[in-house]
């Protein structure tokens, strides 16, 4: 069993040549399931993470 699942997946980096593009991984400390899979592909799931990328406190996405 891979003891580190996206080790990988960060040393072969995937490029969007001629675009800024920004990706991130959810991983758990520990090997027992943390988020629903289906909830990952839930549209309430990409909001929350765009709520919070754009909160005042994090600023980690700006608007245009």
């Amino acid at each position: 069993m891979d003891h580190d699942p996206i080790a990988a997946h960060l040393l072969k980096p995937y490029r969007v040549s001629d675009q800024t593009s920004l990706r991130f991984a959810v991983a758990p400390e520990r090997m027992e399931e943390v988020f629903d899979p289906l909830d990952l592909a839930s549209p309430g799931f990409a909001e929350r993470m765009m709520e919070i990328g754009h909160r005042s406190d994090v600023r980690l996405f700006g608007y245009l």
